[in-house]
């Protein structure tokens, strides 16, 4: 027993406990101001309600039976059996002090279900949960952790070295394991939790009193703790400083993990952090630093907003978190007290790995016994006593439900009720102006003469309007026709009111939402359409459902006329050799054929709706580059596009298709623009032949080498050039004729062609060989020094002389007559190819090989 002051110890000890036992009973009114400002207006007086009948019920019960069997003279350490209620008064002043002060402990032990259960536990399944608690629950675990405080042995946890100092898991876990069977049991509030969606956030009723009720409970935490010495102590500065601290780490740690997870200042959080700060201290307040207080609070915090965020993950609705804040903050509080305690001062003579042990089999113990015994009673009692409201009293809230607690809101509600169900807007309501609610049912009458008023004016335009307006009920009974629906369905109103729907429209499905087409032939035997759109009106009221007909003949037969017309026009469209693709006027394809759906690759399934610069892509022939989109230019300039040269549509799968396009808007009668078309033609075998031709032109048939007009041609342009040297070379063949002669037109094509091969065989890339025309060839050989030259025809004259020509048993040898010369910068200009000078120039070289002379002279 620590050193206590040297007064008159045993009567400050007394006076001491009744004080604490006096703070502690601050922490009910705490309990109540928090619960009831954190829960709805319509439920915060059977919040409260509930608080103060616990609170007698716990004490009451606690006085006859559980204060005996939780202090009483221990059986086997599991149960007292002394000091019941009608023993207490011979026990003296000290005992009837430590109940008092215990009667206090069962009470909030009892109170903290209230919280976790708001909105949804009726007043008497929750009396009787409280009395259970106090009878039972709460007692027979006590004496396990506390038995033998007074006097005799001590209970079996506590024998094993079990330390819990003022009651983290033997009042706060055991009420909070209470109230997750409880929450387990009862199921979340209705509308908490919906599938696909975020939880939805109560209003709460009163925050400023709910922030003063947990005021009340760090006050009333001074008693708690530092009355749990029972005696005026050394320690009881510290352990209230501790509970400070701790109060103040929860309280941090809470807030900013509220910035956290909710992006701003959480005001529950706050609040529930310092309950869980002082509930983590209350364990060890009595044998840990200050530090280490505030260590024990902070943690205490986070495991507080973690576990509260969890269980709305889960879809358990606790309504004001007491789980995390007492049942997990204490499990936390009782199973730290080994590594933060200090040895000597707990003394308990057990190392902190088996101190460990034991607080964990406390922990253990505490739920399995509060957990199991409340699910075992909530089972129970649900065959004989509802443990939740009705839907109708948890709308209407429990105030009025369960108390009768009417006020002039509840009056002016219950008014508006009425009305919705009656559908009747001349009725009013008496309103007080003095007052807020009077003020909201003044307002309200005046919006109900302004509907009052609109209702009538849209009265008179149901029976002015051409259209038809039915009404029926959900069981499909006729409640009204307009004269726009007598006089298109050709029917009398007071006959069919009352008569089943599928009388007038047979055979059709008319749940809301619904569209349908009737098509109905008149009295004078003509074909008319009507459209019935399905609504869906007030619930309960003479019109569930409506539906609005109207006549809709004549665009019936325009819809039909434009379908023809539009067949039509796809149809010839898709039967032109042309590509043709259309967009609206946000770019975006609405039609492309067949051709066009060939050429880019793109079927109509996947180019519909594409952006049109993605379907059809142009670009430059010669660069490669990219080209503008002709219908982005018309429909930008509004102007047709028109191109003459060729370009390269794109195929989707990077192929390249040369074409010739064009592009024109496409406008409405009164001249907006509506799109774009666009159409192209492929020109691959224009151009194809095209070339062929060029080629056929410029090309000798037989041998495929240039002919006299092409080389001309050439050699002018050569003669033009002011740069570089030109070597030009002639050749003919002597036997030609022999063989022609001899074997034949034929061979002499052949030879032709085999000398030409051979011609091709010793000349450059960049030189030109031609057929002048009968067996005469020539050679031009561009910035040609004119020793490559001659190495060059030198190379062929021992070819051609070694050739033998075969033909159908004959061989014929032959020998070549050439003759070349070279053309010099500045010369060009005495020379026409062609010329009968040129041609005599040639000969006269040809006659002196295998001297060179120039062409021209120099």
């Amino acid at each position: 027993m620590p050193a206590t002051l040297d007064l008159h110890s045993s009567l400050l000890d007394t006076l001491w406990v009744l004080w604490a036992a006096a703070l502690v009973f601050v922490m009910q009114a705490g309990f109540l101001c928090l619960e009831a400002g954190t829960t709805r207006t319509k439920n915060a007086i059977n919040v409260a309600m509930k608080n103060v009948a616990d609170f007698a019920i716990a004490v009451s019960v606690f006085w006859l039976v559980g204060f005996g069997i939780m202090f009483g003279d221990s059986h086997h350490g599991l149960i007292g059996t002394t000091l019941l209620g009608w023993q207490l008064e011979a026990s003296g002043s000290w005992v009837i002090s430590v109940f008092i002060f215990q009667a206090m402990f069962c009470a909030t032990a009892a109170t903290i279900v209230s919280g976790a259960v708001a909105e949804r536990m009726p007043f008497l399944a929750y009396t009787w949960t409280a009395l259970w608690i106090a009878l039972l629950i709460y007692p027979v675990f006590g004496h396990w952790a506390w038995g033998g405080l007074l006097s005799g042995a001590k209970g079996w946890l506590g024998s094993l070295g079990f330390v819990d100092f003022a009651g983290s898991t033997v009042v706060h876990s055991v009420g909070g394991w209470v109230a997750l069977a409880a929450v387990l049991c009862i199921g979340p509030r209705t509308g908490r939790f919906t599938q696909g969606k975020p939880p939805t956030a109560f209003p709460s009723g009163n925050l400023p009193l709910a922030m003063l009720g947990a005021l009340f409970m760090i006050l009333g935490w001074f008693g708690f703790n530092g009355g749990s010495t029972l005696a005026v102590t050394e320690q009881i500065p510290s352990i209230i400083a501790n509970t400070v601290l701790g109060a103040v780490g929860g309280i941090l740690s809470g807030m900013l993990m509220g910035l956290r997870t909710r992006r701003y200042a959480d005001v529950m959080y706050a609040i529930n952090g310092a309950i869980a700060g002082l509930v983590a201290v209350t364990a060890s307040a009595h044998v840990i630093s200050l530090s280490a207080a505030f260590g024990l609070g902070a943690v205490s915090g986070v495991l507080m907003v973690l576990t509260s965020e969890w269980l709305l993950s889960k879809h358990i609705d606790d309504a004001v978190s007491a789980i995390p804040s007492h049942l997990v903050a204490g499990i936390w509080g009782t199973l730290a007290l080994p590594w933060v305690a200090d040895l000597t001062l707990l003394d308990s003579g057990l190392s902190r790995s088996a101190q460990f042990g034991v607080q964990l089999i406390g922990v253990v113990v505490c739920g399995v016994w509060s957990f199991g015994s409340a699910w075992l009673l909530f089972r129970i009692t649900r065959h004989f006593l509802p443990i939740r409201v009705s839907p109708e009293a948890e709308k209407m809230g429990l105030n009025l439900a369960e108390h009768g607690a009417n006020n002039e809101l509840n009056q002016l509600l219950e008014h508006m009720r009425q009305h919705e169900k009656q559908g009747d807007m001349r009725q009013r309501i008496d309103a007080d102006p003095f007052t807020e609610v009077g003020e909201i049912a003044a307002s309200y009458n005046r919006v109900t003469a302004a509907l009052e008023r609109a209702v009538g004016h849209t009265r008179v335009m149901l029976r002015n309007l051409r259209d038809g307006v039915i009404t029926w009920q959900a069981d499909g009974t006729l409640t009204s026709l307009n004269p726009g629906a007598e006089q298109l369905f050709e029917v009398e109103a007071l006959e069919l009111i009352g008569q089943p729907i599928t009388r007038l429209l047979p055979n059709r499905s008319l749940t809301p939402g619904a569209r349908h087409e009737i098509k109905r032939r008149t009295s004078d035997m003509q074909v008319r359409y009507l459209e019935i759109q399905v609504s869906e009106g007030a619930s309960g009221s003479a019109s569930e459902r409506s539906g609005m007909v109207r006549d809709i003949t004549e665009r019936k037969q325009l819809q039909e006329q434009l379908n023809r017309e539009r067949d039509l026009a796809r149809t010839t469209l898709a039967s032109i050799g042309d590509g043709v693709i259309t967009c609206d006027a946000s770019g975006n394809v609405t039609f492309i054929n067949t051709e066009a759906s060939r050429l880019t690759g793109w079927t109509p399934d996947n180019a519909i709706d594409k952006p049109i610069y993605r379907v059809y892509q142009l670009i430059e022939e010669a660069s490669g580059e990219p080209l503008s989109n002709p219908a982005r230019q018309v429909l930008t300039q509004l102007t047709p596009v028109h191109s003459t040269e060729h370009c390269l549509l794109v195929n989707r799968d990077h192929s390249h298709t040369p074409i010739q396009h064009s592009a024109s808007p496409i406008r409405s009668r009164s001249g907006i623009t509506l799109g774009a078309v666009v159409v192209f033609q492929d020109v691959s075998l224009t151009r194809q032949l095209t070339e062929q031709l060029s080629y056929q032109v410029s090309h000798d048939n037989l041998t495929d080498l240039l002919n006299r007009r092409a080389f001309e041609s050439a050699l002018t342009a050569l003669l033009n050039r002011d740069d570089g040297h030109h070597v030009l070379c002639y050749l003919d063949l002597d036997q030609f004729k022999i063989v022609n002669d001899t074997c034949g037109h034929l061979a002499g094509d052949e030879l032709l062609r085999q000398v030409a091969l051979k011609l091709k065989g010793h000349v450059r890339s960049s030189d030109i060989a031609a057929r002048l025309g009968g067996d005469e060839f020539a050679l031009l050989l561009p910035d040609c020094a004119i020793e490559h030259a001659l190495a060059i025809a030198e190379a062929l004259r021992c070819d051609i002389e070694q050739y033998r020509f075969a033909w159908q048993g004959h061989t014929f040898g032959y020998r070549r007559e050439h003759g070349f010369g070279w053309i010099k910068r500045g010369s060009a200009h005495a020379v026409e190819p062609g010329t009968p000078r040129l041609r005599c120039g040639v000969l006269r070289c040809k006659r002196g090989w295998p001297q060179s002379h120039p062409l021209l002279p120099a």
